[in-house]
């Protein structure tokens, strides 16, 4: 977390401004659009700090469906190598280490741009932006499985490209050169006809007949 230039940010009726860095980032769970890999083992790369257990761990990585090929690869002490994991498997493993965390709050910067529709968490949150990341359909289709099930009682910030994945979600906040222009419940927004319902237009599938869905 850095230092803001103004505004609150209050969670849990704690304002994050009075709480140390570190301590906020041991509360949060993030998961970045550029996925990134520690040198050494897979254990290591999922619980850096050693806080979890083996079956535990074993268990994340089965619900990402990531633990038959590690095992086949040595297990939790295989070292991850340039050529271990596809893109999109590096992206569950970063799901993976996201799950480990002791948190209710997760932080996700654009990891899939094929969400589809996910169901409604108790609280989520999302924020629209520019530029769109990309994974293969059946990592895809994991992590929105995994944000189903694993993160449903979450509070869940995201930025997100793909506007029809979002309508059944709590707030939706549309920031136009870092200034916020619009923050409401998207399907009142929609009702708007401003910046999120031309957003929404331009970025729907097209049918045949050229209308948007």
């Amino acid at each position: 977390m850095m230092d803001l230039d103004s505004g609150t940010i209050v969670i849990d009726g704690i304002d994050v401004s009075t709480v140390p860095h570190e301590h906020v980032r041991s509360r949060i769970a993030a998961v970045p659009q550029e996925s990134y890999i520690l040198n050494g083992t897979v254990r290591l790369n999922v619980d850096p700090t050693g806080a979890v257990t083996d079956e535990e761990l074993v268990r994340v990585l089965q619900t990402v469906q990531l633990w038959n090929k590690i095992e086949q690869r040595g297990g939790l002490d295989a070292v991850i190598h340039e050529k271990f994991f596809s893109h999109g498997e590096t992206q569950l493993l970063v799901f993976a280490r996201a799950m480990v965390r002791k948190s209710r709050v997760l932080l996700l910067d654009e990891p899939n741009s094929k969400y589809g529709r996910p169901p409604c968490p108790t609280h989520r949150v999302f924020l629209t932006n520019s530029c769109a990341g990309s994974l293969d359909e059946e990592a895809s289709a994991i992590i929105q499985t995994v944000l189903r099930s694993w993160f449903k009682d979450w509070t869940v910030i995201a930025i997100v490209h793909k506007l029809e994945a979002i309508v059944d979600f709590d707030r939706v906040a549309v920031l136009d050169e870092g200034k916020l222009i619009e923050y409401d419940n998207p399907r009142r927004l929609l009702e708007q006809h401003g910046a999120f319902k031309r957003l929404y237009d331009l970025s729907s599938p097209l049918d045949d007949s050229g209308s948007a869905e």
